[in-house]
């Protein structure tokens, strides 16, 4: 409009102007004077040089500026806070594209060009006046920043998250008339989301554009701003440089290179600085074309050092948050109280961001804060599409997420930032070739991104859950530094640069070592990739043409299935998705019909049949994966499904153009798994794994056959729980399978996961392999007897090298057959053996009926039996054989005889025992005080606190960590986890002494906690300081226990554990270096707990068990006489720190007290000796215990036997009748009732019998129709306090030739006196109880002439 009101103007003075000098020439021109048409001409030109067109125009181009910026600027900048500094940086900006026009000679002309290039530029104000509108802290340093920028060739930026770096800085560098700007994004998520936020922000859809791989934004190829990935970048780099190069030499401006994140240090991102610096450093004609934007939180010395040597300037940026941000100290409270804690905090469009270390603990924290706290929240985690994270963001409060969230994501209402600290990161040991992913601190500028997600849109908050300083570790450490190599090796190699690795390193910031890099040429040489002199052998260049394919293991497959196997199209398609899947946690919820009993991958290849079979009957204009996701109940893995479509898209349009493998790339093996994994295995044939269970080993566990060399953790392994080859525990596992992933972590104890599996058949395996098979000299010798000429092992050996060398059978030959060899060999080993528990002419009685007892409770073995089935597949069959246990052992040699030697073992506690009871305990009830009469609130929160099971990992994990954990939290944890998920009951000092008591004490300061461990024959005790010392742990007889599954609890817990194994328990030491202090645990085999029937204490009668958790078990029965205890006096008792005896005091008990004494304990009353009653009082009235010689009692009675001439005692054993017992008790409290005082005059006393008669009277007691009818005192029992006149009535047995006497409790009460003898007494006088025999005043005798007066207690056997 305004051109053409100037133009009219222009003519209309342009013909008045004329009209006046043509009417003075009028006449000439009519008369045709000479040269009129001079004048005319000249008078024109006079007048355009005084009003020249061009300068009109160029005022034209001014004014039509000047009234743009007059409408707009006022317009664009209303409603904002106008900060002085930026404003004076975007009159900057725009002084500048006005001096712009008036000064390039590019602007100046009539031409459309020209007015196109005043559109543009009014198009670049636009710009600056939108970045000025969005007042990011950045905009205020942007002037220099340009400048800084415009005068070096590569510039480095560290700035603050949020200021502006990403979004901003791209558009002011368009805004400058740079004509191609590319920013690099670690991610692809925020490639999408930062284009968009600019063309939203700078209100354009044509200023910026985005790709990833496989997707792109229809501007990509024309807007100045492209978003893209490192990754894409990179080959960009690799497969473009002659192009790169035409770009330079043919723009004006040229060309941006914005590498941002850099402090990330991905391995793309470092090979995208290398080539860069590569470029520059073949190039330097092109630096000035050329512009390098190296942007990062904190950047690396080595980063600047990288490009010192060109045009290179620094930049540290100090700028602040739009809005402030409170850094708070370090949080003690665990993360899920706090989350509640400021959940109630905040507004209801408010938010909460957690960081966590990894997606299983997203998981997990997600799950609990709903159990706990019943707030839902929600997982932000990289397998997620951009959509359904934004749409997350946009409605939901609180969020979990991993180091996804750390960049480019805006929570547009945050609030809170909860971090822990902490990261998983793979890091690669080239010195075992393994990758194990590990739990790591964040580094400093980790924790920057994390704070930096606050601040932008309202002040924040950040809660730092760790305690480490993140300056201590400033930079991560560099992907390629931590990663295996051959994938990268391999890609340079095939790429027109025709160099690896160590031809790179000297551009790469922090290069790779030697070792990892010769590790990784090793892989292709083992691939058949590369030759010895490290060129392309003919199957790495046929590779070398194909695409990639994500690995070098999966190109190697992929070729063998276009060459060798006729099923292309099949391992492309699994190529394609396989590629997108960094978790097969998606097989979890895959529908069953997808599922295939071949394994994962052909699963996976069945659903990308299913889609494309949909995609192929469909137009391509309508073919939409979301609607096919939800018609095929796949939507919950389309974001996985469309990059693998795209993935194969690209398979398919290289495929289809001529090459050699066209028509092979179309073939498939129609469902059939033989062919796929044989092509498979061509890549992956290290990655092949034999369940253990096959060779005498751990039930789902899997050792590697066909890999050597390798670390324990790689050789053992388990299968992902995701898979479909997985397996119940109680199920047989798969034999022999093939995995993808080899997944190894810190968090895993002892062994990696095996992931994306498939199961296949020996005879597949063709590599050449060698194996050995440790033998036994019985094994040997077997082997040549029986095995090697036998029809089977010479069928099964057929093309396999046997050699016997020393004590190993050597196995040579291709994989396959080798497998097949030793599987026969090793059945062949296996040898049925069957043994008695005791020798079939075992002498002790005593033990024989104890055996006889077992048989009715063989279900006691059944822990062992699962044990040793689970651990070597040894078979364990325990047989009643009339009164003789028979057990039957399918094993190897050296598994016999351990089974043997546990067998033994538990013979000799079965010896000690008394009566095998399992149920002999009291069941847990509540304690109630007996003066209160109320429960004790102490007591119970700490039995809760190890019996309930509904205790979380939060709960655990804040007695385990923090200001709040103690040795004795760290205890409970550890007590909780063996009662709570194992089953075990838990008994002892840990339940006297700090569950009830509350007790606790330590060595001396002087003694370190790491020395209170001491290790006498090698098994591990703690200092007798310790209060509590230990835990004492029987394992249930109802579950299987597995130590490597409880080892695995403790790793999870990061509780550090060593195990000791004896013949009868296991022995576990804890934290031996950890601040707290050490402890120990006792977990003690069912059949050996079976066996201790007896107690040291009675205040070491108590238990808890899981479930109960209020209460308090005992573990004997004590409330009989002579004992008399319920839980309350030994609650009672423990509170008091007094004790009781229940043993004959040996040496061991003599320790035992004195430990007990030392700690403040005191002693009630003298020692007593519980036995335990007969296991089945139909069938056995009475049972025996051999009383120790150096226990009191037996010196006692040792000493009054010295009255018989030559005695010498051979043994004494205890008595417990229950029968007789009561019976007895009755008598005497009957008696004690008539007597003054209520005296029952109770006496120990002998009494001399046959050895005939010694059976009845411990089954039947002193029953008076057997009582001595020939006595000087008539029809009665005869007891007597000197055994010379017992030993009177006794007599020798004639096979032992030994005499027996009872030592007697005996109720006499009411006690008459007699000095002559009188046979016909049948009873005491009338008023007494019992008659003393005076007529030999010397040797008096005591007369019951009632059955139930006398209780026979210790049998004496001796020789005189």
């Amino acid at each position: 409009m305004l051109i053409k009101r100037k133009r009219e103007e222009f003519e209309q003075q342009f013909d008045l102007y004329i009209g006046q000098k043509v009417k003075s020439i009028l006449d000439d021109m009519i008369r045709n004077a000479s040269n009129w048409w001079k004048r005319l001409r000249m008078e024109t030109s006079e007048y355009l040089k005084k009003k020249d067109i061009m300068t009109l125009v160029e005022e034209l181009k001014r004014n039509a500026l000047k009234q743009y910026l007059m409408k707009t600027e006022d317009l664009c900048l209303a409603g904002i806070q106008r900060v002085n500094t930026s404003i004076t940086a975007k009159d900057l900006h725009v002084q500048k594209l006005k001096e712009l026009l008036e000064t390039s000679k590019d602007y100046i002309g009539h031409e459309s060009h020209h007015f196109s290039l005043l559109s543009s530029l009014i198009h670049r104000i636009h710009i600056i006046l939108e970045c000025f509108r969005l007042q990011l802290p950045l905009f205020d340093s942007s002037v220099d920043l340009l400048e800084k920028i415009n005068q070096n060739t590569v510039v480095a930026i560290s700035t603050a998250t949020g200021s502006g770096k990403s979004t901003l800085l791209p558009s002011l560098l368009a805004a400058d008339g740079y004509e191609k700007i590319l920013v690099t994004q670690p991610r692809r998520l925020p490639c999408n989301l930062l284009s968009e936020r600019v063309n939203t922000s700078m209100k354009s859809s044509t200023l910026s554009g985005w790709a990833v791989s496989g997707a792109r934004s229809s501007n990509f190829s024309s807007a100045p701003i492209l978003y893209l990935t490192d990754g894409l970048l990179k080959e960009y780099l690799l497969h473009r440089e002659r192009y790169l190069i035409h770009q330079l030499k043919t723009s004006k401006r040229g060309l941006v290179f914005f590498i941002d994140e850099v402090h990330e240090r991905s391995i793309n991102i470092d090979l995208c600085l290398a080539f860069l610096a590569r470029f520059l450093e073949k190039n330097p004609h092109l630096h000035s074309k050329l512009k390098i934007i190296i942007s990062s939180a904190t950047l690396n010395p080595c980063i600047a050092q990288l490009f010192f040597e060109f045009k290179f300037h620094e930049i540290q940026i100090k700028t602040s948050t739009l809005n402030r941000i409170n850094e708070n100290s370090y949080c003690s409270e665990n993360l899920i109280d706090l989350v509640a804690r400021l959940h109630q905090q905040i507004e209801r469009e408010e938010q909460i961001l957690c960081f966590v270390k990894s997606n299983t603990e997203v998981t997990q924290s997600i799950k609990l804060l709903k159990l706990l706290k019943g707030l839902s929240a929600f997982p932000l985690i990289q397998s997620q599409s951009s959509m359904e994270q934004q749409q997350l963001i946009k409605t939901k409060q609180i969020f979990f997420s991993t180091a996804v969230a750390e960049t480019s994501l805006t929570f547009h209402s945050l609030k809170y930032v909860i971090d822990t600290g902490l990261i998983h990161m793979p890091v690669y040991d080239p010195l075992t070739d393994s990758t194990e992913l590990r739990e790591m601190n964040a580094a400093e500028s980790t924790i920057k991104q994390r704070q930096g997600r606050l601040g932008r849109t309202r002040p924040g908050e950040y809660y730092p859950l760790y305690t480490f300083d993140p300056k201590n570790k400033k930079f991560p450490e560099p992907q390629i530094c931590q990663t295996e190599l051959s994938n990268i090796e391999f890609s340079l190699r095939r790429l027109p640069l025709k160099c690896g690795l160590n031809d790179l390193k000297k551009w790469l910031p922090n290069a790779p070592s030697e070792q990892a890099i010769d590790t990784a040429i090793k892989r292709l040489h083992q691939l058949d990739i590369l030759d010895l002199k490290r060129d392309f052998t003919s199957i790495g260049l046929s590779i070398s043409k194909l695409p990639d394919f994500g690995s070098v293991e999966m190109s190697r497959a992929v070729l063998a299935a276009l060459k060798d196997y006729k099923c292309g199209r099949d391992v492309l398609r699994l190529a394609a998705i396989l590629g997108v899947l960094n978790t097969s946690s998606i097989l979890r919820n895959l529908p069953r019909k997808y599922k295939k009993v071949e394994g994962d991958f052909m699963t996976l290849l069945n659903v990308m049949d299913t889609i494309l079979a949909k995609k192929l009957v469909q137009p391509p204009c309508t073919f939409n994966v979301d609607n096919v996701c939800q018609e095929t109940g796949l939507s919950f893995m389309k974001h996985y499904i469309k990059r693998a479509i795209l993935r194969y898209s690209l398979f398919e349009k290289f495929f289809r153009s001529p090459n050699e493998y066209c028509t092979a790339a179309q073939c498939s093996s129609n469902g059939y798994w033989e062919p796929v994994a044989r092509a498979l295995l061509n890549g992956y044939s290290n990655n092949v794994y034999l369940s253990a269970a096959e060779i005498q080993g751990r039930k789902h566990r899997f050792i590697c056959y066909t890999a050597a060399g390798i670390t324990e953790k790689q050789k053992t392994a388990v299968l992902d729980s995701t898979s479909t080859l997985a397996r119940k525990l109680s199920a047989n596992p798969v034999a022999l399978i093939l995995a993808r992933d080899i997944r190894i972590s810190s968090d895993i104890r002892a062994r990696s996961i095996l992931s994306f599996l498939g199961e296949i058949q020996s005879d597949w395996l063709d590599r050449a392999l060698e194996r050995n098979i440790p033998m036994s000299e019985t094994e040997i010798k077997l082997f040549n007897d029986n095995i090697k000429e036998s029809q089977d092992f010479l069928l099964a050996s057929n093309g396999v090298n046997c050699e016997l060398h020393d004590d190993q059978l050597t196995l040579a030959g291709s994989a396959g057959r080798v497998l097949t060899t030793e599987l026969c060999v090793r059945q062949k080993l296996v040898v049925k053996n069957e043994i008695p528990l005791i020798p079939v002419n075992e002498t002790d009685t005593g033990l024989k009926r104890k055996v006889e007892d077992l048989t009715e409770e063989l279900h006691i073995f059944r822990p062992m039996g699962w044990r040793w089935r689970a651990q070597k597949q040894v078979k364990i069959i325990f047989l009643k054989e009339k009164d003789q246990c028979k057990i039957v052992i399918k094993a190897r040699e050296k598994n016999y005889k351990k089974v043997h030697k546990e067998l033994k073992s538990f013979v000799r506690w079965l010896q000690l025992c008394v009566a095998m009871h399992l149920d002999s305990g009291v069941l847990p009830r509540r304690y109630i005080d007996s003066v209160t009469k109320q429960p004790s609130p102490d007591i119970e929160d700490r039995i809760k606190r190890i019996t309930d099971t509904t205790m979380t990992p939060v709960g655990l994990w804040s007695r385990l960590r923090g200001p709040a954990a103690t040795r004795e939290t760290r205890m409970e944890v550890v007590a909780w986890i063996a009662v709570c998920i194992f089953h075990c009951k838990l008994e002892g000092g840990f339940v006297r002494d700090w569950i009830v008591a509350n007790q606790t004490d330590r060595p001396p300061t002087s003694i370190q906690p790491k020395q209170w461990v001491t290790r006498p024959n090698k098994i591990p005790c703690i200092d007798k300081a310790c209060i509590p010392s230990d835990l004492d742990c029987q394992l249930p007889i109802d579950h299987y226990f597995d130590i490597e599954h409880f080892l695995d609890e403790m790793h999870k817990y990061e509780i550090q554990t060593e195990v000791f194994r004896e013949n009868w328990r296991y022995i576990l030491l804890f934290d031996e270096d950890y601040p707290t202090g050490p402890f120990t645990m006792d977990l003690i085999e069912p059949h050996i707990a079976a066996t201790h029937d007896r107690i040291d204490f009675d205040v070491n009668n108590l238990y808890v068990m899981r479930g109960f958790c209020t209460d308090l078990g005992q573990r004997v029965n004590l409330s009989h006489e002579p004992f008399l205890i319920d839980l309350e006096q030994i609650v009672q008792k423990i509170k008091q720190k007094q004790f009781s005896i229940l043993r004959p005091l040996d040496d061991i008990m003599k320790v035992r007290r004195d430990k007990m004494i030392a700690r403040g304990w005191i002693q009630i009353g003298e020692e007593q000796n519980y036995i335990p009653p007969p296991k089945d009082k139909s069938k056995d009235k009475f049972v025996v215990t051999e009383v120790p010689k150096s226990s009191p009692i037996y010196q006692l009675i040792e000493n009054k036997m010295q009255t018989i001439p030559n005695v010498k005692v051979q043994k004494l054993v205890q008595i417990r009748n229950p029968g007789l017992d009561d019976v007895y008790h009755s008598m005497k409290n009957l008696i004690s009732g008539q007597c003054v005082n209520n005296n029952a005059n109770e006496l120990y006393l002998f009494h001399g019998t046959s050895a005939d008669n010694v059976e009845s009277i411990m089954e039947m007691g002193f029953d008076d129709r057997y009582f001595s009818s020939d006595g000087l005192y008539g029809h009665g029992a005869y007891f007597a306090g000197n055994p010379l006149k017992s030993h009177q009535y006794t007599k020798k047995s004639e096979v032992e030739q030994t005499c027996k006497m009872f030592y007697c409790r005996v109720t006499l009460g009411q006690l008459y006196d007699i000095t002559v003898t009188d046979r016909s007494l049948v009873a005491a006088p009338k008023n007494y109880h019992s008659v003393c025999g005076l007529a030999n005043p010397s040797m008096p005798e005591y007369i019951v002439y009632r059955n139930a007066q006398a209780l026979p207690y210790i049998l004496i056997t001796y020789t005189a």
